[in-house]
């Protein structure tokens, strides 16, 4: 039996206890979706449960990363105005903990000792290259040491 690490307790002990579709929009053509079959995994220690999502998806979000990221370079993409609005927003909000995860990623702090000089885009971007896929890179590097900020919440009344 295959097994995989937790992202929470960092042990050895998850395993596959099912799947789930997940459907995300095609980039470039909203007109068409795609659906992947999401591994769910459960670890033996922790008893959480987790989503293996492929590189192209964002956690909560229905469009790919590739179609995000063309809105943040400001290259034209065919959503409506809100759903831009909506996904700078987003961003806005979560580049300075971007930021912070990259930085405490790097030895002695070192973003930290030397900024990078210019938004807090471009900061990201320097940090994690300029090439394409940038925003994948840092979200998943994110959400791989377990400090994706979660935008739903639950309660129990009672």
């Amino acid at each position: 039996m295959e097994t995989f690490c937790c992202p929470s307790c960092q042990c050895e002990h998850c395993s596959v206890i099912g799947s789930r579709n997940r459907k995300v929009i095609e980039a470039f053509d909203t007109s068409r979706s795609k659906t992947f079959r999401i591994r769910r995994l459960k670890c033996s220690s922790c008893g959480r449960i987790h989503h293996e999502l492929p590189g192209t998806v964002i956690p909560y979000k229905r469009h790919p990363a590739e179609s995000i990221e063309a809105v943040l370079d400001d290259t034209e993409v065919a959503v409506e105005e809100s759903t831009i609005r909506r996904w700078k927003a987003w961003f806005n909000g979560i580049t300075c903990h971007l930021l912070g995860v990259l930085n405490a990623m790097t030895e002695d702090n070192a973003m930290e000792k030397t900024p990078f000089p210019g938004t807090p885009l471009q900061r990201l971007r320097q940090s994690v290259g300029e090439t394409t896929g940038w925003l994948s890179r840092v979200v998943h590097q994110t959400v791989k040491l377990n400090l994706w900020v979660q935008t739903r919440s639950a309660f129990s009344a009672g």
